[in-house]
């Protein structure tokens, strides 16, 4: 069991403290302790500041904290504090200093009193909860089923099966970073005729961009099939890149068809990103199949592109698919989308076939 510890990030600028939050997010397996963050000087454990911040500082504020990181940038000489990293910051070397801080330094106890209004958030959340299970739990499934007779399911699905144009339609789900360019990317396919969910970022994401995702994406368009089935509809849905919102990412992931994670070639350590959703995807919903990755920004990526194609296909072999893509441009967006349409809909095809065999449906197409 990992022991919560206080991290503030009121020392630094802007962009560090994202990335401080960003890198311990996606690291949470290979660090000893769980940190939680603070913008301001509180009580913590462990506070990280920059050292030209420092003459400009009351260091009254610093005896808050247990444990001082220093981020060299001007690289001040012979400052007095045991633990200090250079910039740029990096996964490794985030990594390095917490945990060589969770192992050597003895913190002390302190109460961490939780305020009223994280208080009325954490009852909010409760509540949440209640109203979610209601709807999208197994009691909802429930008593959905309970309020439909046999023959009436059977009715439905023979409808479906006989209308092509009433086929259920394939969802596309799109996973990655804040930023990545996911809204982009539907708002790009459908034409501007997306349903979005963006709001005026006020946390750490505003440094990055003024709008962000808080709920999810929706668009549907139209793609020709194969065996004569035209116009089959392909849903496609963007998800929050924060991960506060990963509640999302398993509700609308369970039915997915396909998933394209968006990886943002800006970013630093961009692999780590793929890393973390591609982890997301098979240890919490179990879809080891039909995963798919888009590089964007690659403009903004000093290395070369085929090279990091080359790394990711050997350290993700199980990826059906690597593309380049500039989500404001619709061609990049369509052929991706056309590209993992066939396969998409041969497994659908071939899990068909096997329910069919299994002996659970009783129709020649085994459609339902």
């Amino acid at each position: 069991m990992k022991t919560d510890r206080i991290l503030s990030t009121a020392g630094v600028c802007r962009i560090d403290s994202t990335k401080l939050r960003s890198y311990c997010n996606l690291m949470q397996g290979s660090l000893i302790d769980k940190w939680l963050f603070a913008d301001d000087f509180v009580d913590s454990h462990v506070c990280f500041v920059r050292d030209d911040y420092l003459d400009n500082m009351n260091l009254g504020s610093l005896h808050k904290a247990q444990v001082v990181v220093i981020l060299r940038v001007a690289n001040i000489q012979h400052l007095d504090y045991e633990y200090q990293i250079s910039t740029p910051l990096t996964a490794l070397k985030i990594k390095n200093v917490l945990n060589q801080i969770s192992n050597s330094y003895e913190f002390k106890p302190f109460k961490l009193n939780i305020t009223e209004p994280k208080k009325s958030v954490n009852r909010f959340k409760s509540a949440f909860k209640r109203i979610r299970k209601n709807f999208f739990g197994k009691q909802g499934l429930d008593a959905k089923q309970v309020e439909q007779s046999s023959k009436q399911r059977f009715i439905s699905r023979i409808t479906k099966t006989m209308n092509i144009h009433e086929l259920p339609s394939f969802k596309i789900v799109l996973l990655g970073s804040p930023g990545s360019g996911k809204t982009t990317a539907i708002e790009t396919i459908s034409n501007g005729k997306a349903l979005k969910s963006d709001v005026s970022a006020t946390d750490s994401v505003a440094s990055d961009k003024s709008q962000t995702t808080v709920g999810i994406d929706y668009a549907e368009i139209k793609i020709s099939g194969s065996h004569n089935v035209k116009n089959r509809k392909v849903t496609l849905i963007g998800t929050p890149g924060q991960i506060k919102y990963n509640f999302i990412w398993d509700m609308v992931g369970k039915t997915a068809n396909a998933f394209i994670i968006l990886l943002d070639m800006s970013r630093p350590e961009p692999l780590s990103y793929l890393k973390f959703f591609n982890n997301f995807l098979n240890k919490e919903l179990g879809k080891k199949s039909q995963i798919y990755c888009a590089l964007t920004h690659c403009d903004k990526y000093n290395g070369c592109i085929t090279s990091i194609v080359d790394c990711i296909g050997v350290e993700f072999p199980k990826l059906r698919g690597i593309y380049k893509m500039d989500a404001r441009e619709q061609y990049d967006v369509t052929t991706i989308v056309e590209d993992i349409y066939p396969q998409i809909e041969e497994e659908d095809e071939k899990n068909s076939v096997s329910y069919q065999i299994s002996g659970k449906g009783k129709s020649a197409t085994g459609a339902f």
